[in-house]
């Protein structure tokens, strides 16, 4: 008690230094308080930041580090691309697996006919027309991969060896966060609803303009054949129909109608990849000896 007495009388001595001392005391108090804050409120913020952060990688062959290695070691460019080729389906889910990765996602892609009373939607003449360009050339199967781009593009101006062009093109995805058309807004489903993931079943889902040109709705069935061989038919079940912008579904040069956004059909990966399969068996195969190529 003595001590407290003491203490007051010394305070009330000095009372202008005392104050003093307490502004400081209090100021001091204040930004250390408001530093912590800061700092907390930083940590926290950097914390949300990375968790919602998503970062797309694509893993692939690095073509122009080759083409440098062979110019430097002299080798033939041509003889020294053969050996490396694009990683393969299994190897990417290798990498799939790690734990730096959130989701991986690969489509198939390929092209295929009209079968039936079934037409394609053509923008590029008057009238609609069930028939596809003759002179151009696709495959009538898809190279799988982390790519997804099928043979049917790129074999459009390959002097013929890639086989005949379908009416549309139909693309199977892994799952439904790999439909990024969906996902950004870009299309969307007007009627019934997307396929269900990894099913082999043979369903799908069409665009708007071509159920209305072939007066097709949800739970009715379309028949596809294979480009190259018109008794290779696949029945499919419409689960969806889906409606595309009008900036993408307009614009662009179209050689045939398979590249017309109306004629994109969609399914799963799996059911795709059964069809790929079956008609790769039944294909007849080249292996291009400049490229090694099959």
């Amino acid at each position: 008690m003595y001590i407290f007495k003491n203490a007051l009388k010394n305070i009330s001595r000095s009372k202008g230094r005392n104050i003093l001392i307490g502004i400081i005391v209090l100021v001091i108090a204040t930004s250390s308080c408001v530093a912590l804050s800061i700092k907390k409120s930083a940590a926290k913020a950097e914390e949300t930041g990375l968790s919602s952060l998503s970062v797309t990688a694509q893993v692939s062959v690095d073509r122009q580090a080759l083409m440098e290695k062979a110019q430097s070691e002299g080798t033939d460019m041509r003889e020294f691309m053969t050996k490396y080729q694009d990683l393969s389906l299994d190897e990417m889910q290798k990498y799939a697996k790690s734990q730096y990765v959130k989701d991986f996602i690969y489509t198939v892609s390929s092209s295929i006919n009209a079968s039936g009373d079934l037409e394609p939607y053509d923008t590029s003449s008057d009238s609609t027309s069930g028939t596809s360009s003759s002179n151009t050339n696709s495959s009538s199967s898809a190279r799988q991969g982390q790519q997804a781009q099928g043979n049917s593009e790129r074999g459009q101006f390959g002097g013929g060896m890639m086989g005949s062009q379908g009416d549309f093109t139909i693309k199977g995805f892994s799952s439904e966060s790999a439909m990024t058309d969906f996902v950004n807004g870009t299309s969307a489903i007007t009627d019934g609803a997307i396929f269900e993931e990894n099913t082999t079943d043979l369903a799908c889902i069409i665009n708007e303009n071509l159920a209305s040109l072939n007066g097709l709705k949800v739970g009715d069935k379309i028949t596809l054949a294979n480009p190259n061989d018109e008794d290779e038919t696949y029945q499919f079940k419409i689960t969806g129909i889906y409606a595309t912008s009008a900036s993408s579904a307009t614009g662009g040069m179209r050689f045939s109608t398979s590249t017309d956004p109306a004629n994109q059909i969609y399914t799963s990966y799996a059911a795709l990849n059964t069809i790929v399969t079956k008609s790769t068996k039944n294909a007849t195969t080249e292996t291009d000896e400049d490229t090694g190529r099959t």
